[in-house]
């Protein structure tokens, strides 16, 4: 399988992605920033082409046009749609190897919301715009509903998990946890009130608990900001950053015993995504709840992992407050139980099962599928 990348620097493939990824590593002469792959090797297709032993190529794209051979290249949804038209600096050599297959050009979402069926609307709109037949084309989502009747192929891939899969910390025993992990870092609404309504009926002590400054001048907003977890890093801050906020930490599994898992999104009905957030509890075998979009829990059955033993019909609550107001209920529940240790403990047969899948499936494959 042979990748083309805009440019190749010390092996690793750099794609050119607009003037919106303001990072510090390097800029053209027309102020376009080259979007590095901070964390490579796990961010990029060839790892988990290379992962299930399919040998990969990793080559500019201007050599992959002098060549008859095929190649893939991608380009990210932010640069199609969200800020700015990517297809519009294509070259015309480019744009004439999609159209006569020679290159398959792959749209992916993962560094974004996922791709919603507007986003798909819109994308079919500007490759009609640019001269760019669509049958070519394959995006790549972290979307989980299933998107049909667009004239490219639409492919999901829960890519979190994958990375998840092959990132390893050490299980180590407890050190005087609390009962409660719940790590927020942007004070969202969604965040902000369930930590509030922790903070109100007095069990936030039972919480190593991040969460950045709430904006205002009642007595629960000068509480914040709750540091605990970084809440800096970020994407676009550059590798450590990032690796901050998105790698497992030992001391989060070490100093808690359930994880509440403040999801990415919470309510959006056009869409169905498991990020890392979810992932991380199983990777360090962890129980958890999560505050996320309904059906996450149902999804996760469908893979065959397993949930757990106290009340979960909170996942089944489309309504988004009477969903809140439901895990809310649980956590005072939990929190009250004098058996919660032996209820964890019963827990442990459920997380070495989710471990051990979470290390098998493929979930990359029907991705590799449909790119090679």
């Amino acid at each position: 399988m042979n990748f083309a990348y805009d440019k190749i620097i010390q092996g690793i493939g750099w794609n050119q992605n607009g003037n919106f990824y303001k990072n510090k590593y390097s800029t053209t002469e027309r102020g376009n920033f080259w979007l590095k792959n901070i964390f490579d090797p796990l961010i990029d297709f060839p790892y988990y082409f290379k992962r299930n032993n399919i040998e990969t190529n990793i080559i500019s794209l201007e050599s992959a046009l002098k060549s008859n051979d095929n190649f893939v290249h991608y380009i990210t949804l932010l640069s199609v749609h969200r800020d700015g038209n990517r297809f519009q600096i294509l070259s015309t050599d480019l744009v004439e190897a999609i159209n006569n297959k020679q290159c398959k050009l792959v749209i992916w979402d993962h560094e974004a919301q996922p791709c919603t069926k507007e986003d798909a609307d819109v994308i079919v709109h500007k490759l009609k715009e640019s001269m760019i037949i669509p049958e070519n084309v394959i995006l790549v989502t972290s979307n989980l509903l299933t998107m049909k009747s667009f004239p490219f192929k639409v492919v999901p891939w829960n890519y979190w998990e994958s990375v998840m899969s092959v990132t390893n910390i050490d299980i180590n025993l407890k050190k005087n946890p609390k009962k409660f992990l719940c790590l927020n870092r942007r004070p969202t609404d969604t965040r902000t009130y369930f930590v509030r309504k922790m903070w109100e009926k007095g069990i936030l002590d039972q919480f190593n608990v991040s969460l950045g400054q709430v904006e205002g001048t009642d007595d629960f907003a000068k509480t914040t900001p709750y540091v605990y977890d970084s809440l800096s890093g970020n994407f676009v801050d550059g590798e450590e950053g990032h690796k901050e906020v998105s790698w497992l930490c030992s001391w989060h599994q070490e100093e808690s015993y359930l994880n509440i898992v403040s999801e990415s999104v919470f309510d959006r009905p056009d869409t169905l995504d498991i990020s890392e957030k979810t992932w991380k509890p199983i990777a360090m075998k962890m129980p958890f709840i999560i505050i996320g979009q309904p059906f996450i829990l149902k999804k996760l059955r469908e893979y065959g992992y397993k949930t757990f033993p106290w009340d979960e019909s909170y996942d089944e609550i489309v309504d988004p407050d009477k969903r809140m107001e439901s895990i809310i209920d649980l956590v005072v529940t939990l929190n009250s139980r004098k058996d919660f240790i032996d209820m964890i403990e019963s827990c442990d047969e459920i997380v070495d099962h989710n471990f051990d899948l979470l290390k098998r499936r493929r979930p990359e494959m029907d991705m590799i599928r449909a790119l090679s």
